[in-house]
């Protein structure tokens, strides 16, 4: 019978994430420790007490009063992952061939669906042009790019539901994002947090208070409202609006500034002037906040800039899109996550019944699995 793992455990391990400096990877590390909550302790036991090891090394590594990498940190670091990778019982022999043989799989399938979506969509987009006495040039365009894109989203994905254990495809996926994320830490593709703090103030200061130091640092004291805004996904063009849920960004007011300063993952710039939110998340946070969450924003560009080869090789909803984007910024930054959905039931009948229902079913993490309220499971409280 499966053994729960101890509340205090999972207290800790809460409380040794929670104290990680303001990062990316803290970000996939309480994702790690979401996932692995309800497991069976008689077998992760050992992994728990490592991600416990691990970020308390990973704290003292980003440590964010200093500008330079301790190399002896870093390769504790290292053998810690290499242990979380050994418990997480993602790493052996037998489970590398069985997880390459589902990989050759999905990828084939990919193909042969991505095209038949693609199809499909063209289609569908041809239909509709006539429908509408609308350019059936664009809309053929429209329906071949996302009936591709999606399509191959499902055969990718479908396999790895089906065949792979689900809490190991989790493990797996964090594991493998906490590894990129510490590759580019270490060859300094990506510099620490204090860099890119001082962009965003440097820039603040000139544009917003005009060299003037003592307003700026009233406003870091002061306390402002921002929000976290869904508005209808459009992607590649408004035709698809209604289609693909909703994109979230985070919105908020700078002074002397005429437009809103957004936070988010997108093609272009959201319009949340004039656009009518279908969901909308309000908070108030401290100046210092807000410069903490341009911060990071700014170093997570660096990697992570969205543009049209990048969503389309790259992003998958539920995994890396714009509403984990925004989850990163409030996770990394020590807020808790947005109630605002992906599918919140403001898409037309194919958004809810057709896309939404794949996006949730074949994604490995659930839209609220980051909620505090389902930090500690309800049977240990």
């Amino acid at each position: 019978m499966a053994r729960s793992f101890l509340k205090v455990d999972l207290q800790t391990c809460l409380a040794s994430i929670n104290t990680i400096p303001i990062s990316e990877l803290k970000y996939y590390l309480l994702l790690t420790y979401h996932s692995l909550k309800n497991a069976d302790a008689e077998k992760y036991q050992e992994f728990l007490d490592e991600l416990i090891v691990f970020s308390q090394k990973l704290t003292e590594f980003l440590n964010p009063n200093t500008d330079t990498l301790d190399p002896r940190l870093l390769e504790e670091i290292q053998l810690s992952y290499k242990r979380l990778c050994d418990f997480s019982k993602t790493n052996t022999v037998s489970i590398k061939i069985g997880y390459a043989l589902i990989d050759i799989g999905s990828v084939l399938l990919a193909v042969f669906t991505g095209i038949l979506g693609g199809l499909i969509g063209g289609g569908a987009g041809l239909v509709r042009s006539l429908l509408t006495f609308s350019n059936p040039l664009r809309h053929l365009a429209d329906g071949l790019i996302t009936g591709l894109s999606f399509g191959a989203a499902i055969g990718f994905r479908a396999p790895k539901k089906i065949f792979k254990d689900e809490l190991s495809r989790q493990l797996k996926f964090c594991l493998n994002s906490i590894d990129s994320n510490m590759q580019e830490v270490q060859a300094q593709i990506v510099k620490p947090l204090p860099h890119y703090r001082k962009q965003v103030e440097e820039r603040l200061l000139t544009d917003c208070f005009s060299g003037d130091s003592e307003a700026y640092e009233a406003f870091l004291r002061g306390n402002h409202d921002y929000q976290i805004v869904a508005l209808s996904a459009r992607f590649v063009s408004p035709n698809l609006e209604g289609y693909l849920g909703q994109h979230a960004c985070i919105a908020f007011s700078l002074p002397n500034q005429s437009e809103p300063e957004l936070i988010e993952f997108s093609l272009g710039k959201s319009d949340v002037k004039n656009r009518v939110p279908t969901e909308t998340d309000e908070r108030t946070v401290t100046g210092e906040k807000l410069v903490e969450m341009m911060a990071l924003h700014q170093q997570l560009q660096v990697t992570q800039t969205c543009t049209y080869g990048y969503a389309l090789t790259k992003m998958k909803a539920g995994e890396n899109d714009c509403y984990r984007y925004v989850e990163k910024i409030l996770v990394g930054t020590g807020q808790e996550t947005t109630t605002v959905k992906r599918f919140n039931g403001a898409e037309n009948w194919v958004g809810k019944n057709i896309v939404g229902f794949f996006v949730k079913k074949l994604s490995p993490f659930s839209q609220d699995v980051l909620q505090t309220s389902l930090a500690v499971p309800s049977t240990l409280e």
